[in-house]
C-alpha cells in the first residue's frame, strides 16, 4: 500500500486550509474555534478530492500526470475507498456532536451531494463549476460561525473566501483547458472560451479585496 499516495488524493494542504477556515469562522463568532465539528467541512472536502480523482482519470493524464492515479501510484478502488471514509467519518462527528440546528445537517447533506456531483456532471455545467466550489468554500465558513453566539461576524469571511476560491478555480480550470477539451469535458473555458474565465478570476480578485475591507468598515 503506497501510504504518502494515500494522503496525497485527499489534497491535504487544501484540506488543511479548508479547516483553518472553518476554525476562523468559529472565532470570529465566539465560539471557542477547538470543537471537533470544525473537522466535518475538511472531511467533507478530502472525500470529494478523493471521488473526483477517480472519475477524472482521463483529462488528469494529461493535466496531472503526477497525481496518483495516473501516476499508477495508486488504485482507483483504494481511492475510492479513502473517499467514502472520509464522508463517513464527517458524517458520524456531524450526527454525534453538531447542535440540534437544522443548517447543519441540511449543510452537510447538500455539500456532500454537491460533491458527489461535481465531477463529471457539475464540473462540466461552464461557470456553475467554479461557482459551485466557491459555495461550498464560503459554508465551511460558515458552519464555523454557526458554532459560536455571533454568526454575523463571519460573512464577510466567507465572501473573502468565496471570491478567492471562485477565482483560483477559474485559474485551474483555464491551466486545465487543453487536457479537459482532449477528454471532452465541458469546463468554463471549454464551452465559452479563455476570455470570460479571465474576466471572471479579475472580477473575483476585486470581490475578494473588497471583502477585505468590509470588517474595518463596520468596525
Amino acid at each position: 500500500m503506497n501510504r504518502p499516495a494515500l494522503l496525497e488524493i485527499v489534497r491535504p494542504l487544501n484540506v488543511l486550509a479548508l479547516w483553518a477556515a472553518t476554525a476562523a469562522g468559529a472565532r470570529l463568532s465566539g465560539a471557542a474555534g477547538n470543537s471537533i465539528l470544525i473537522v466535518v467541512p475538511a472531511l467533507t472536502a478530502a472525500f470529494g478530492y478523493a471521488r473526483n480523482d477517480t472519475v477524472d482519470m482521463a483529462p488528469d493524464r494529461q493535466n496531472h500526470p503526477a497525481r496518483p492515479l495516473p501516476a499508477g501510484r495508486l488504485s482507483t478502488s483504494a481511492a475510492s475507498a479513502v473517499a467514502w471514509v472520509c464522508l463517513a467519518a464527517a458524517a458520524l462527528i456531524a450526527l454525534r456532536f453538531a447542535p440540534a440546528d437544522p443548517r447543519f445537517p441540511v449543510t452537510f447533506v447538500a455539500s456532500a451531494c454537491l460533491l458527489y456531483l461535481y465531477s463529471p456532471w457539475i464540473k462540466d455545467g461552464g461557470a456553475l463549476g467554479p461557482a459551485t466550489v466557491s459555495a461550498l468554500a464560503a459554508l465551511a465558513v460558515l458552519w464555523g460561525g454557526w458554532l459560536g453566539p455571533e454568526p454575523e461576524r463571519a460573512h464577510a469571511a466567507a465572501w473573502l473566501a468565496a471570491m478567492m476560491t471562485f477565482a483560483r478555480e477559474c485559474a485551474k480550470d483555464l491551466e486545465d483547458l487543453e487536457g479537459d477539451r482532449a477528454a471532452g469535458r465541458g469546463s468554463w473555458p471549454v464551452r465559452a472560451g479563455i476570455a470570460p474565465v479571465r474576466l471572471g478570476v479579475r472580477l473575483a480578485s476585486i470581490a475578494a479585496l473588497v471583502a477585505l475591507a468590509v470588517p474595518w468598515v463596520r468596525g
